[in-house]
């Protein structure tokens, strides 16, 4: 399992792949809900780390079953190398007698004295003035450390970082200002001088001035390359010397030369092949970082994201910060607490949902810091955060791409500082993060507050605190009825009376994809059939997992009258049956309703299964299948105003499953169901609705309804509309 060692200060986080060997990881979930009375802080001290054993293990007995194969292609390579060697040697002996290369040698020479002198002067900068020094980093290492200028200084800046393709950074280094939190140095690739016989490794000499304050300085060591497969190749250390020497001989294109080689044989790939005395010193060198790292004071923050660099490359990565002047000194504060927070959630990793009430005893301004993920393809936060009136469930504030700025780091990570003015009351602060990109394990560049990954609330002053309590949330609190853990095709209603006007929640989570609803919820009134609330791509936001997860979280106010409540599915991607990542709350799939306010009035909510068809109701054919026909008769002794719902297929301004009423007596079609005066009815396109109110004289009427051969009630061929129980038509006198 993962190991934490803490010491004077310093955490080390260790992943499995440090321990060459075949153990099963298990994956800790970290699915929990910090409760107001627990200190974050005592949460966030355990350590979660994802491991894949199964994978290693495939490696290890594809290793075993080339590994013999594998060392004579090392020997041939040898001698091919060597061969190679004295054919340079002898060209190079007869080119130096036709014409001396004298331009050529010397630059080589310089760059190679450079490269000396770099090494050389961060070795010869005094202990006394490294103000910060970073060496022996490993892969998707994330290492800080913090100290303190007591007065305006001059501070010198050595590294040697890392790059991809030659333009990308993606082992590079920062420094943070401590109170603000903002970068106050940082690098790009054009600032780095490109390291001879390395396409990779960036050498950088810069200065900078700080005025007094307490700083952090950040080492970040990304991924480089995915590759699809591990190549692994025995006892191949002894080509390094050759590797050098050709390199040496061969000036620039030896160097070329030397870094394919050592990206077809990266170590890193050989992991558990090379032999008990590299184990060893391996271990011995482990040991002796511990006890440096611990002695000098700064974090280790270690996960599990392959960076690709060799061990040669990973071991020339170093920063030393120094100065002259003795006005700098190491210190410890917390830079993800605080007196004056109110919620803290920082650290975030993957897979995560925290939520934390509070309440305000008075009008009060808060600042919010948050920082989270965007996705660009899907236009959504995937790792953001939320506060909400915990009385009426309404959002007042949320993390979205205007209200958030780009925090370092690869261009998804935002951030947002600000300052909200809130009512007296209850509220509630929510954090979510999805599967990847988090604390835990970046998949791309960091922000530069990486330790404050997360969201913080905090009150302005201290004075401020004190009119500040706890709220315990109670998510289920005035609940109405649920129509939730909805399976794969499947329609599910619930009928409610109110008997005067009240303010709901409503809580829907569905599944949005190719630019239409495939699972979602809906209210309507029972006597018009019209919608008086459904899913929409604007009232829905990310949903957690998949992309086309989403959730309503939205309150209404409703007049008295009957309502019926539906939710409907498509044959994939529901309850227990996800095809892609579930959403953030798997059992809520589907539609709950929930009361309002402290004065919520439950006895004034009478629920019912099947809609009421009313004393005005004349005919009803519903449920209407396949290829039929049906009809009914009814009879006016007056003048009657009646109102007709009917719900059938149409597409192309024409009509296959419609009804319509005729007059017994002359034949006369009174009203017929035409496409210009539908409306969607939900689903499908060619799911259409109307409404209708006649005014028909005393007499005898046939009201008729007709059907294709495909998609009606119980087998429909595209997505059902809301109501598929109502396919048909509906007279009702007014």
């Amino acid at each position: 399992m993962a190991e934490a060692n803490h010491a004077n200060g310093v955490t080390i986080i260790k992943n499995m792949n440090d321990q060459n060997s075949n153990c099963n990881g298990e994956r800790i979930d970290m699915e929990h809900q910090w409760d107001s009375d627990e200190r974050p802080s005592q949460q966030k001290s355990k350590v979660y780390q994802k491991m894949n054993g199964s994978a290693t293990s495939i490696v290890n007995n594809n290793i075993a079953n080339n590994n013999l194969a594998s060392k004579n292609f090392a020997k041939n390579l040898k001698v091919i190398g060597v061969s190679f060697l004295l054919l340079t040697l002898f060209i190079g002996a007869v080119s130096v007698d036709a014409k001396p290369r004298r331009r050529s040698d010397s630059s080589s020479v310089r760059s190679s004295d450079r490269e000396s002198r770099d090494e050389s002067a961060r070795a010869s900068i005094p202990r006394d003035n490294q103000i910060v020094h970073f060496e022996n980093l490993k892969e998707h290492d994330l290492l800080v450390d913090r100290f303190e200028l007591t007065e305006r200084t001059r501070i010198d800046i050595s590294a040697t970082v890392a790059a991809v393709g030659g333009n990308t950074l993606n082992a590079y280094v920062w420094i943070l200002d401590a109170e603000t939190r903002e970068p106050v140095w940082t690098i790009e690739e054009s600032d780095t001088e490109r390291r001879r016989r390395s396409r990779v490794l960036r050498d950088v000499e810069d200065h900078t001035t700080l005025p007094a304050g307490k700083y952090e300085a950040y080492y970040y060591v990304g991924p480089r390359y995915s590759w699809g497969s591990t190549i692994s190749i025995g006892d191949v250390e002894d080509l390094e010397d050759l590797f050098d020497e050709l390199s040496d001989k061969l000036g620039d294109l030896g160097g070329e030369l030397e870094a394919s080689l050592n990206d077809l044989f990266d170590e890193d790939n050989r992991d558990s092949d090379y032999d008990r005395d590299d184990r060893d010193d391996d271990r011995d060198s482990r040991a002796a970082r511990r006890k440096r790292w611990k002695d000098s004071g700064y974090k280790v923050f270690q996960f599990n994201e392959k960076s690709g660099l060799s061990r040669k490359e990973l071991r020339s990565l170093e920063l030393v910060i120094s100065s002259d002047s003795k006005s700098f000194k190491k210190h410890t504060e917390s830079v993800t607490h605080s007196e004056l927070d109110i919620v803290n959630f920082t650290n975030v990793v993957d897979d995560q949902r925290f939520s934390q009430g509070f309440s305000l005893k008075k009008d009060m301004k808060i600042h919010i810091s948050a920082q989270g993920e965007y996705s660009s393809s899907g236009n959504i936060f995937v790792d953001h955060g939320w506060i909400i009136n915990a009385e009426s469930g309404e959002r007042v504030w949320e993390m979205d791409k205007w209200s958030t700025r780009y925090a370092g780091g690869a261009k998804k990570n935002r951030h947002a500082q600000d300052d909200l003015s809130l009512p007296a009351g209850n509220y509630v602060a929510f954090y979510m993060s999805d599967d990847s990109h988090a604390f835990d394990e970046w998949n791309a560049p960091p922000p530069f507050d990486p330790l404050n990954y997360g969201i913080r609330v905090s009150v302005k002053s201290a004075s401020d605190k004190s009119s500040v309590g706890a709220y315990k949330y109670d998510p289920e609190k005035n609940m109405i009825f649920a129509l939730d853990r909805v399976r794969n095709d499947e329609y599910v209603t619930q009928g409610f009376t109110l008997t005067k006007p009240t303010k709901l929640r409503i809580l829907c989570y569905g599944e949005h994809a190719f630019n239409q609803f495939a699972d979602y919820g809906w209210i309507e009134d029972v006597s018009t059939m019209d919608p008086v609330w459904e899913m929409t791509e604007d009232n829905t936001s990310y949903g957690g997992g998949a992309t086309k997860n989403r959730v309503a979280n939205e309150v209404i106010t409703l007049p008295a009258g009957d309502y019926m409540a539906g939710y409907v599915t498509d044959d994939s991607h529901a309850y227990r049956s996800w095809n892609s990542d579930k959403p953030l709350d798997p059992d809520k799939w589907g539609i709950t309703v929930y009361g309002v306010g402290e004065d919520f009035d439950k006895s004034s909510v009478n629920l019912f299964k099947e809609a009421p068809a009313g004393s005005g109701a004349l005919v009803s054919l519903t449920r209407v299948g396949d290829d039929e026909e049906v009809s009914e008769d009814f009879t006016l002794t007056e003048t009657t105003k009646v109102t007709i719902s009917a719900l059938g297929e149409g597409s192309g301004g024409r009509m296959y499953d419609y009804g319509w009423i005729e007059n017994t007596d002359n034949g006369r079609i009174v009203w017929k169901m035409r496409y210009r005066k539908t409306r969607n009815a939900g689903g499908a396109e060619k799911n259409r609705m109307v409404t209708a109110t006649v005014t028909l004289d005393p007499g005898t009427y046939e009201v008729i309804f007709v059907t294709d051969g495909s998609h009606s009630y119980q087998r429909f061929n595209a997505r059902q509309p809301r109501n598929p129980q109502r396919w048909g038509i509906i007279v009702s006198a007014r």
